[in-house]
């Protein structure tokens, strides 16, 4: 079975980057600038991402990383095994619709890199494996194994259904667990979705390609937005739901740790944290979010941890 990994990532630091956000999301328009910067910012997490494959998952044929006219510095220290994926190439007669900043609508199209293997493992680029992992971790049988939990949709809840009602919380908002909702309901899943967390997602790619040969418009209609959008679908979490209405899955628990803010830990806070996810036996994967608006301390701390696990 050949399996390959998938990277997405961005320089958000890059002037033709900030040119390209600026033209969609409008100059002036700080409050979005402001978030974009923040979500977008890296401090080079992706050679960790890279490093981590390489040494906890060796049995990974080739490692995309998909850019927008950009190459990370790691791809210079491992050309042999990486090969750079431009936006240009996924959307490859849809390019009405660059440039783009919508994780959503880039995920949409990574089934269509060229050489892409059936059996695929999809990265964020603050995603590592801090474990020892096999190819049975991802795959058996050649069918994916998709980590998270069965939830309930937020419109299904009586108490999030009275504070949409009252104007405490609208729940129009394009957020992770609305986009996971939304995939799970193309497919017929509408008391209940399997949730994702943030952590690597094991896919196939006939999945997306037989879906979307049979829903074009759907397909146009996700990746037309520029930005992130209540309506969209979380790409990943319908191809799991696909899977899981054949009966092609087998489900696990998430098995990931998640640092979504370093930046509001203590060093000491941060230090259990990251020893607390080296020693548990259920942990494979980390993700920490956001270490590009950590302060220096509190940075170094994580990346002289992720040295010693990963290096």
């Amino acid at each position: 079975m050949i399996i390959d990994a998938v990277i997405t990532w961005v320089d958000g630091e890059d002037p033709r980057h900030i040119a390209k956000r600026n033209q969609i999301l409008g100059i002036d328009n700080l409050q979005r600038q402001k978030s974009a910067a923040r979500v977008l910012g890296s401090v080079n997490e992706i050679s960790y991402t890279v490093e981590s494959i390489l040494k906890f998952a060796p049995f990974v044929r080739k490692i995309f990383i998909v850019t927008d006219e950009q190459i990370p510095e790691i791809f210079h220290t491992h050309q042999e095994r990486i090969t750079i994926v431009d936006h240009k190439e996924i959307f490859r007669g849809y390019e009405q619709v660059l440039p783009t900043i919508n994780i959503r609508s880039i995920e949409s199209m990574l089934y269509r890199i060229p050489g892409l293997a059936e059996n695929f493992i999809y990265f964020n680029d603050d995603f590592f494996i801090i474990k020892s992992t096999k190819p049975e971790d991802w795959f058996i049988d050649s069918t994916p194994v998709i980590r998270g939990r069965w939830e309930t949709p937020s419109e299904k809840l009586w108490y999030k259904q009275l504070g949409a009602l009252v104007g405490i919380r609208k729940e129009d908002r394009a957020g992770f667990r609305k986009s996971q909702a939304n995939a799970a309901r193309l497919v017929g899943f509408e008391n209940k979705f399997f949730r994702c967390y943030h952590t690597p997602r094991a896919l196939r790619k006939s999945t997306f390609e037989s879906y979307f040969a049979s829903h074009p418009d759907l397909l146009l209609n996700q990746i037309q937005h520029r930005t992130r959008h209540a309506t969209q679908f979380n790409p990943y979490a319908l191809a799991w739901h696909l899977e899981l209405k054949n009966k092609t899955a087998h489900t696990a628990a998430p098995g990931v740790l998640e640092l979504h803010h370093p930046d509001e830990k203590s060093v000491s806070q941060l230090e259990h944290i990251l020893h607390s996810a080296q020693t548990s036996k259920e942990i494979l994967f980390m993700n920490i979010q956001n270490l590009n608006v950590a302060s220096t301390e509190q940075q170094q701390t994580i990346f002289n941890w992720l040295n010693a696990v990963i290096r």
